[in-house]
């Protein structure tokens, strides 16, 4: 099966936006009827399927509808999270833990997505989205922490804002759902409870690929004038947030590597 996942996933890389169309349910399909040991090996063989295919979801996005991809995602992913649960999510990011290495990598390939999506395209399908987004929270929670652990530059960078202690709502105003950054001294979670948040980034779509952009700059001047200037909108205790604008700096330097 991991032979299966690999050739389909080189198939969708290679395909226009149209093909993916037909490609991406099948892809989805294949990885929902895999088990855990067929994920590991995919990853560990061709860590670079991930990186090569980030780019693919713009183009997807760009050319299709909601539709055509969120049911089969609403029905897999479920699915591939409560395997890999069962399997151990510990034991799992340890059995891939290679792969972490990649996470730059990953992120200057979500840089080349937002600069190529719509932003009127990425709404529609954002829209539909928060269902699936409730369902990766308990999975980015638990994850975290054991990424740090076996990762120690992405360990370092939370590190710098490790007295931390505020809460960030992310409204997504175009979408019309967000989420909360609860960062807690040495823990980070998120949650839905945008409205009880110490401070909220009010993000249009737009404002939301800008601030992606920004974020993984490395610049915190950048970020202070964005705010400073309205070109993104915050609300709340302002002064709290700056205990998280080394977290700028930092990210963009492990990007940079």
């Amino acid at each position: 099966m991991a032979e299966n996942i690999k050739e389909i996933s080189e198939k969708a890389i290679k395909a226009d936006a149209k093909e993916l169309k037909k490609i991406f349910p099948e892809l989805l399909n294949t990885i929902k009827d895999a088990d855990v040991q067929d994920y590991i090996k995919v990853l560990n063989e061709s860590p670079d399927l991930l990186v090569r295919g980030i780019p693919k979801v713009g183009e997807f996005i760009n050319e299709n509808k909601p539709d055509d991809a969120l049911p089969i995602m609403r029905e897999t992913f479920p699915l591939i999270f409560s395997k890999v649960v069962e399997y151990g999510l510990e034991r799992f990011v340890i059995d891939v833990s290679d792969l972490t290495r990649t996470i730059p990598d990953m992120f200057s390939s979500m840089q080349k997505l937002v600069k190529e999506v719509d932003p009127d395209k990425l709404t529609e399908f954002g829209r539909d989205f928060e269902d699936i987004m409730q369902g990766l929270l308990f999975v980015i929670n638990e994850g975290l922490p054991i990424v740090r652990k076996v990762n120690k530059d992405i360990d370092d960078v939370f590190n710098k804002i490790k007295g931390a202690k505020v809460t960030t709502g992310v409204d997504l105003v175009d979408m019309g759902w967000g989420f909360r950054i609860n960062w807690n001294k040495e823990e980070v979670t998120l949650d839905s409870d945008v409205e009880n948040s110490d401070l909220t980034l009010e993000l249009p779509t737009k404002s939301l690929i800008d601030m992606f952009e920004i974020m993984t700059s490395g610049n915190i001047s950048s970020v202070l004038k964005v705010f400073a200037t309205g070109k993104i909108k915050i609300k709340g205790a302002m002064m709290k947030g700056a205990a998280i604008l080394p977290l700028f700096a930092e990210f963009g330097k492990l990007m940079k590597r």
